[in-house]
């Protein structure tokens, strides 16, 4: 697919290391379109040095399929980015999607 991906992402945390900085995780795009992608994630966290609460991300999402024009899709999406966490254990998480999406249906839309 050449184009963008627009529409809304969720991820759930799947497995987490005992140090926190490594975990697997079940992501879920939603295009603006109504098509559903669907993938696996590998992700380290490395804490930045003087920050109690910011960390560098840094994942690899591996496609598993979807639903309409994602239906058989495959590829790979990195991210890249930084996570800024507060003391009640939630935060933000601001990154840049990169990588490729195939599959019979999919066209460069951006949907």
């Amino acid at each position: 697919m050449n184009g963008v991906l627009n529409g809304a992402s969720s991820a759930v945390v799947t497995s987490l290391s005992p140090d926190g900085l490594h975990a697997t995780s079940s992501d879920v795009f939603v295009t603006n379109g109504g098509d559903i992608l669907t993938a696996t994630g590998a992700v380290t966290l490395t804490p930045v040095p003087g920050s109690s609460s910011e960390l560098t991300e840094n994942a690899t999402l591996t496609i598993t399929g979807g639903s309409g024009k994602y239906t058989g899709a495959t590829g790979t999406i990195t991210l890249a980015g930084k996570a800024v966490f507060d003391s009640s254990g939630g935060g933000t998480f601001d990154v840049i999607y990169q990588g490729s999406v195939c599959g019979p249906n999919v066209k460069g839309s951006g949907d």
